[in-house]
């Protein structure tokens, strides 16, 4: 488990994420220092509202660009999720020596229930300047057959 002061940036975030699952946690030991930091997992800030046709999300992704993000309907839960390509690391990077590397690659990804009966065909999605902004319709009222019982 990864263990740092309170007042560090990220703590909250850090605590959260192995509570709940999403991160895979990162060891202080001597042996992991030189090892790939783990896929970090984290929430993604969102704004929702909502007005008589439906519900906007708009979520904030600085630094992603519009390849790196998927949005999934499934099971009633709108899923983003937006992780960074792997690139190649040119040699002058491997040789340089970084005193506090906070940018990381990995993953980020959040769940949001959206209801029954949400079709997918009816969300728009648009991506600029790092906000990525969705429109989910609401789902149309069922309107119940009137059925007529005979008595006998």
């Amino acid at each position: 488990m990864y263990y740092t002061n309170i007042f560090n940036d990220g703590f909250v975030e850090d605590f959260l994420d192995e509570l709940f699952g999403g991160a895979t946690g990162r060891s202080c030991g001597e042996e992991n220092k030189k090892s790939q930091p783990p896929k970090r997992v984290a929430n993604l800030r969102t704004d929702i509202s909502e007005d008589d046709k439906g519900y906007k999300f708009e979520v904030d992704l600085p630094g992603f660009d519009k390849s790196e993000v998927s949005i999934e309907l499934k099971n009633d839960y709108l899923t983003i999720r937006a992780e960074h390509a792997e690139k190649e690391e040119n040699k002058e990077a491997e040789e340089t020596k970084y005193l506090r590397k906070e940018r990381y690659k990995g993953l980020r990804q959040r769940s949001y229930y959206v209801g029954e009966n949400i079709k997918a065909e009816g969300i728009k999605a648009s991506f600029n300047n790092g906000v990525l902004t969705i429109d989910v319709p609401k789902p149309e009222p069922k309107e119940e057959a009137k059925v007529t019982i005979n008595i006998d």
